[in-house]
């Protein structure tokens, strides 16, 4: 960069105190909002655009700055007001006088900083814009230029029209890191809290050139105590960076450099009645007019559904985009409607931390559900199904918009009271999109599985959102009656012998219409009366499933003949703690002593009269003669002395004699006794039930010895 009056080959540190004065403003800048790491943004600090000629001396008289506002004596051969020529900046701004508004101006577009920064800067180092005092020396040290805090300030870049052509210089200098030894760059850098060593450091995150030349023109951040003093002075306070920002914020909207300093212009908007679920496309341009590129952090298209502070539809963002001085760049950005009702929309940048709005740009779409309709009603198979029930549920939909609906799923959502899901026919559209005019079919079974309400509807997953294009299909489904009919009875025998195994089988049939599961399948057994009688049950198994109309056949139900009364028998179900009974197929059996005779009589000592003291032996052959077998616990040949004592000759365990006529109908006992007293001694052959009931074989018979 070419400096035509006087280049400066020292390190410049200006002020850190700052002028500390009572701003004219209506409202403090907010402080809390002070970053370290970026006081200004690039644009607003470099954009000469801000301000016009008549802009800066509007301000410059609504601030009523009785030191520049009429300061028109400026002679650019003796620009410091001695009345010596030291330098020409003709070559720059022209010959003869000019006002500070003019001089500012100038500065600012040959330099490419914002008029706002050095009017802003006039404040902070000397006061000009609202002091009522103007001595020489304020002229002379304007912007604060080679006035070290550590030093005496340089008299050769003393006079107005210095200060304002080496400042500006400088910071274009620092911006574009062109000059020698500049100190302070982006990133982490060490900045002091004052020029006193004793008030500490610390790190900061430069985030970008503007600050980093705020940095190095005044090298000092404020700490907390001076942030809390807003225009105030604190122990250890350095006010320069703290009241440029105060200052800019005060006077200035600093999202202004980007807002006047970029086109946007629209393209093409969206359709401003979109239904939700339609993809909407917004294209907008944005042009660079500034004299220095700028690199946003983003560019997007902002929405906000319901208000402009509603919830967050935005379009989309990209970035970073860099724009050169001049450049226009397009952007499209395409969006899925979400929600009904009002969203707005709007073009907006995101540039170094600061969000600029074209809200005069904003469009309000009105999105409503979308038109999709039923080309067949929502139908069942089944119109009054019964628990247990299978039925198939049928649509057929049709977008009836002009354009396509995004639909990550569409189906038939089935609620039990509301609550439990039992949906069914859901699909994903081929590439997640119902088109114009376009129909979708829809059908699934469903499993009524338990009595009660159900509600049908068809619906939509539309953006993130459930939509319903039907009313509700209720069901009131009622609990399955069983129906099971006794289809086969094998009748065991009716006159049993006692110990002799019955065995019932059956088969039932499902006629109730729909799939049934019974808790328990079983054949129950009374004795004496079949409603009062003491539980003789054959036996119970479940659960058992049937589908509807099927038939089951049961074979293992059987018990052995214990009692000699009565017995009562009969097929039954459990459903659900209901007991249903086939009387109609009941049956009785008369039992009976079983036929169990002496094949070979009971003999003692094979038939020679024992004497006492003798052991003997004791021999007898039984035969089952009914045509069934007989289960026993034990047979055997019991001896009582008189008729109480035991002498019993012999036992045999439980057992089975084979039905009259076949292998084992007969049972073989040998055995002995010791006759070891005189006296009357009584033998037989008995047999001890599986009841544990016992009974005599053959009559009692008495030796006397």
């Amino acid at each position: 960069m070419k400096k035509l009056t006087i280049t400066l080959f020292f390190a410049i540190a200006t002020t850190a105190i700052g002028f500390l004065v009572s701003p004219d403003h209506a409202a403090a800048a907010d402080l809390s909002q002070f970053r370290a790491g970026r006081i200004i943004d690039d644009a607003s600090f470099t954009n000469n655009q801000s301000m016009s000629v008549a802009q800066i001396q509007s301000f410059l008289v609504q601030k009523n700055s009785v030191c520049l506002k009429d300061f028109r004596s400026l002679s650019l051969h003796d620009d410091n007001g001695d009345g010596i020529v030291q330098d020409s900046t003709t070559e720059q701004y022209g010959a003869g006088t000019m006002s500070a508004a003019e001089l500012i101006k100038a500065a600012a577009d040959i330099y490419r900083i914002s008029p706002q920064t050095l009017l802003v800067t006039l404040q902070k180092e000397q006061g000009l814009i609202t002091r009522q005092d103007c001595p020489a020396w304020r002229y002379n040290t304007a912007l604060g230029y080679g006035c070290p805090d550590t030093a005496a300030c340089d008299q050769s870049a003393y006079g107005f029209t210095r200060q304002i052509d080496y400042g500006t210089y400088h910071f274009r200098g620092f911006f574009d890191d062109t000059l020698p030894s500049v100190p302070y760059g982006t990133g982490n850098q060490t900045i002091a809290y004052s020029p006193d060593p004793n008030c500490g450091s610390s790190v900061v995150n430069v985030l970008n050139r503007a600050t980093a030349s705020l940095y190095n023109y005044t090298p000092y951040q404020p700490n907390a105590a001076a942030l809390a003093a807003g225009y105030g002075e604190a122990p250890c306070g350095a006010y320069g960076n703290r009241n440029f920002y105060n200052y800019f914020n005060d006077w200035f909207n600093p999202s202004e450099a980007i807002r006047t300093g970029v086109t946007m212009t629209n393209i093409s908007q969206p359709d401003y009645t979109p239904a939700r679920g339609q993809t909407v496309t917004y294209t907008v341009s944005f042009k660079n007019n500034l004299s220095d590129s700028l690199i946003f952090d983003a560019v997007g298209v902002v929405g906000r559904q319901g208000s402009l502070n509603g919830a967050p539809r935005d379009f989309g963002w990209v970035g970073p985009v860099t724009l050169q001085p001049g450049e226009t760049r397009q952007f499209t950005f395409t969006s899925v409607v979400q929600d009904t009702g009002t969203l707005y929309v709007w073009p907006a940048v995101s540039y170094q931390g600061i969000y600029v709005h074209y809200n005069n740009w904003g469009a309000a779409l009105q999105a409503h559900q979308p038109n999709i309709s039923l080309v067949s009603p929502l139908t069942s198979t089944i119109t009054n199904p019964v628990a247990g029930q299978t039925a198939t549920l049928s649509t057929t939909i049709r977008n009836d918009e002009d354009q396509a609906i995004n639909m990550a799923a569409i189906g038939i959502p089935v609620r039990f009271y509301d609550r439990y899901a039992y949906d069914t026919a859901w699909t994903a559209p081929a590439s997640s999109s119902i088109q114009p005019g376009a129909t979708q079919a829809l059908s699934g079974n469903v499993l009524f599985d338990k009595p009660g309400p159900y509600a049908a509807w068809v619906s939509g997953f539309i953006a993130n959102q459930y939509a319903t294009f039907s009313p509700n299909l209720n069901f009131n489904v009622v609990a399955a009656t069983p129906k099971f009919d006794l289809t086969y009875i094998e009748i065991p025998n009716t006159a049993p012998a006692l110990g002799e195994d019955v065995v019932m089988k059956f088969k039932l049939k499902n006629n109730s219409g729909v799939p049934m599961t019974l808790d328990a399948v079983g054949v129950v057994g009374r004795y004496d009366s079949p409603y009062s009688s003491i539980n003789r049950d054959f036996n119970w198994i479940g659960a058992q499933t049937f589908a509807d109309g099927e038939e089951k056949s049961f074979t293992t139900f059987g018990t052995n003949i214990s009692d000699l009364r009565t017995y009562y028998a009969w097929p039954a179900i459990l459903h659900q703690g209901r007991y249903i009974q086939y009387n109609n197929w009941g049956f009785m059996m008369n039992p009976h002593f079983p036929n169990i005779t002496l094949s070979a009589p009971l003999t003692v000592n094979s038939g020679t009269q024992p004497h006492v003291g003798q052991t003997v032996p004791v021999t007898v052959t039984i035969k089952n003669n009914e045509p069934k077998a007989i289960r026993y616990n034990a047979v055997g040949v019991p001896i009582r002395y008189y008729g109480t004592y035991n002498y019993d000759a012999v036992w045999q365990g439980q057992n089975t004699l084979a039905p009259s006529g076949q292998s084992g109908d007969t049972l073989s006992l040998s055995g002995s006794v010791t006759f070891d007293k005189p006296g009357p001694y009584t033998l037989w052959t008995s047999m001890n039930m599986l009841s544990g009931k016992y009974i005599n074989i053959s009559n009692p018979t008495t030796l006397n010895l």
